[in-house]
């Protein structure tokens, strides 16, 4: 009788899917909610929910998030700014994001939610004297007492940083380290520094594989995708390889 009723299930389930999927195929649709304003930052675009419908019931999918911050003084007009709107871009794709510029009074206080709801991070900063902003450093010495509680442990963090000429990749390695001992963690060509000499020498053929390009925002965005998927499908940037041992100075 058991084996009975076990046939007799599993040929139930079997009809079932195959009507599911053969004869009312699953449809996805997307509603499209009010665009928001995340600390004094321009209003961020429209957000978008997936919905699966399947016999006429609705189960909404809501994306995971991703807070991004702004920690530069120049806020939402200046150079970091344009290169958080391309991550941004690249990241609703796939994610809601959340952006707060720190320059419009925004205390770790009032992140502390945005944080615990967020599954990664990027934060953005430009260099003054070597180091990050003042904003940024405020920041940081407010959140002191969150050191390696779950709102930070495990999340992927990427980095993005503006400089005028030199300091972007030493300011770039004491933010991977802090942020580490704050409990996140920073996956593979997940932070970048980018200068006004490289924006200004790009077009150079030489300079294509020696300097971070502003596409290499990509890259970042890409890996902490992967790392909050834990799909580990990592992407690099181009090296140069080909002049390391080359003796330039004649």
């Amino acid at each position: 009788m058991f084996w009975m009723w076990k046939f007799l299930w599993m040929r139930f389930l079997f009809l079932n899917i195959n009507y599911l999927f053969s004869k009312r195929k699953l449809k996805f649709t997307a509603h499209v909610t009010k665009p928001r304003r995340a600390g004094g930052c321009e209003p961020s675009s429209d957000r978008k929910e997936t919905v699966l419908k399947i016999h006429g019931h609705k189960i909404i999918m809501n994306k995971k998030n991703i807070l991004i911050i702004n920690a530069a003084l120049n806020g939402s007009t200046g150079n970091t700014a344009q290169l958080l709107k391309i991550a941004e871009r690249k990241l609703r794709q796939s994610f809601e994001v959340d952006t707060v510029c720190l320059n419009n009074r925004i205390t770790f206080d009032k992140c502390i939610s945005k944080i615990k709801n967020a599954s990664g991070f990027i934060i953005g900063t430009g260099v003054h004297w070597n180091g990050w902003s003042s904003l940024l450093q405020k920041f940081l010495e407010s959140a002191t007492p969150t050191e390696g509680k779950e709102m930070w442990l495990g999340k992927p963090c990427g980095f993005i940083v503006t400089m005028h000429s030199v300091g972007g990749i030493e300011v770039l390695s004491r933010l991977i380290t802090t942020m580490n001992l704050m409990g996140c963690f920073t996956p593979p060509a997940c932070g970048m520094s980018y200068s006004l000499a490289e924006h200004k020498s790009r077009k150079s053929k030489f300079n294509e594989n020696i300097f971070w390009d502003s596409s290499d925002i990509n890259i970042v965005c890409h890996n902490l995708s992967e790392a909050i998927n834990h799909s580990n499908s990592w992407k690099f940037w181009k090296v140069d390889r080909s002049h390391i041992n080359d003796v330039w100075l004649k």
